[in-house]
């Protein structure tokens, strides 16, 4: 235990004078934050974005009832981005309040008579919380009307979109409420391997390791040394988020800490476990530095840190949900927004716990204390 102790003081002070490592671990992780914060904060709904949300829900309300209308209605239902549904004024107004739609399109009585004499107007409804969705799906509205101007048989004066917006109640996930999580599993995990791995190897490569070996340390408390420094460091970063996240941005997100540390000390032992895999296959530390980035920028992109998974490509979703950072990240981020508890994230916990089993072993086997011997 003593010598754990050592190694985990020798740990701070190798740390302490890399200053690489040092921007990677805590720099980076609030500089994304931040500058992302600050440039998407406004874009209300990015954070919310549901499946229905990419093929866009449509609510149409004919109040024309005349064969043009009629016309333009059948040509909306019909196109593949949208999810159209006929509804009267009132419902409308009703579910776009509640969020179930998120743009309106109203056609109001005289449609047909506007259209042939002057400029028609389409009144749209859309919902003010989620602007980054609804300026989409109003573009896509706009083409398809043009669609139908250009296959008139007669030439028919353009169309005028005139837009009321309306304030649902739903309590959106808004971007820095979506971020936050993100960023938290970005320093529990991929910083952990951009900055363990290669120092590991380089210690091997200066021969640090090859003195150690030839004491009574053995590898397991070499591995909890490790372990319990960047234990120490991820809380230490997650601090750090947490305090520009409601200083700065004012976050509303809530703060389960017993779930929270749960997939916080899964996501750091996945992250060191790793490192430890990468660094018994790397013979130097650009090696090791090549591989932390080959593993965990595809992670990054793909596994819900910085987008929602529901924009991703669907033939991609299986392979992303076997990557153990999507289940980090979304794990934290339906925690702290109350949208499950802990023993409904049981799956994502399994998969965490078999990847740790599964790296910490591969890591013993691989582990190397030169660069020659495989033993412990």
């Amino acid at each position: 235990m003593r010598g754990i102790g050592h190694l985990l003081v020798a740990n701070a002070r190798m740390f302490l004078r890399v200053r690489q490592e040092i921007f990677w671990v805590f720099f980076l992780p609030i500089f994304l934050f931040v500058i992302l914060g600050f440039v998407l904060k406004d874009q209300a709904g990015i954070g919310s974005l549901r499946p229905e949300d990419v093929n866009f829900r449509l609510g149409i309300v004919d109040n024309d009832r005349t064969p043009t209308s009629r016309r333009f209605i059948e040509h909306l239902k019909s196109a593949p981005e949208f999810s159209a549904t006929e509804l009267d004024e009132d419902q409308a107004l009703a579910q776009t309040r509640n969020a179930n739609q998120r743009v309106v399109a109203i056609f109001p009585a005289g449609f047909e008579n506007a259209l042939m004499e002057s400029v028609a107007t389409i009144e749209i409804i859309t919902d003010s919380r989620a602007r980054s969705l609804t300026e989409m799906a109003i573009n896509i509205l706009r083409e398809k009307t043009e669609e139908m101007l250009i296959s008139s048989p007669q030439t028919e004066p353009p169309v005028r979109f005139a837009r009321t917006r309306v304030k649902s109640v739903e309590g959106f996930l808004d971007f820095i409420d979506f971020l936050v999580p993100g960023i938290m599993a970005m320093a529990i995990m991929p910083s952990c391997i951009f900055s363990l791995a290669p120092a590991i190897v380089r210690l091997r490569e200066q021969g640090v390791m090859r003195r150690l070996w030839v004491t009574p340390l053995s590898k397991v408390s070499f591995v909890v040394s490790h372990v319990l420094f960047r234990l120490i460091l991820a809380a230490a970063q997650i601090f750090l988020i947490l305090l520009v996240a409601m200083t700065v941005f004012k976050t509303s997100l809530v703060l389960p800490i017993a779930p929270l540390l749960v997939f916080v000390v899964l996501g750091n032992l996945n992250g060191t476990a790793l490192s430890f895999t990468i660094a018994g296959f790397a013979k130097t530390p650009e090696v090791a530095s090549t591989i932390a980035n080959v593993v965990t920028i595809p992670m990054l992109l793909f596994c819900g840190v910085f987008l929602p998974l529901e924009i991703m490509p669907p033939k991609i979703l299986p392979l992303i949900w076997l990557l153990p950072l999507t289940h980090l990240s979304e794990g934290l981020r339906k925690l702290m927004s109350m949208e499950s508890g802990l023993w409904q994230l049981w799956m994502s916990q399994m998969v965490l716990a078999t990847y740790l089993i599964a790296l910490f072993i591969i890591s013993l086997l691989t582990f190397k204390w030169d660069k020659s011997t495989i033993s412990g």
